[in-house]
């Protein structure tokens, strides 16, 4: 039920989307860490994000259990979606993405995490 709903928000949200307004044309900087470790969870994917709420920066913490593809975007208040990672490849492991939005006003963004056939989705608010 929840997980319709926050579809359904999405994709209101990206409707009528201009690919050319980007944020503003502010970007999201990111880095990514990955550590191997193949005596992990039987879970194909954990995800927590932290801290949530946050003033400039958060970090998205992946656990995968296998070999895996990652892709990552954002939806702002708006609507306007920005792609962070595009197919990042790791081993069986840990994932930390660390996102800056210094220059990003406050409010709620969305954050999908494509592992795989695997959809997740989680809100983060960058507090003021």
């Amino acid at each position: 039920m929840i997980r319709t709903l926050i579809v359904a928000i999405l994709t209101a949200l990206t409707i009528g989307c201009n690919k050319n307004d980007n944020f503003n044309n502010e970007q999201i900087t990111y880095s990514i860490s990955a550590s191997s470790n193949t005596n992990i969870t039987d879970k194909p994917l954990l995800i927590q994000a932290y801290p949530n709420p946050f003033s400039s920066r958060v970090n998205v913490d992946l656990v995968v259990n296998q070999q895996s593809e990652i892709s990552v975007s954002v939806s702002g208040k708006r609507g306007f979606l920005q792609k962070i990672i595009d197919k990042y490849e790791t081993g069986p492991g840990y994932v930390n993405i660390r996102m800056d939005f210094t220059d990003f006003e406050p409010g709620v963004y969305l954050c999908e995490i494509v592992v795989n056939d695997i959809v997740e989705r989680i809100e983060l608010l960058k507090a003021m």
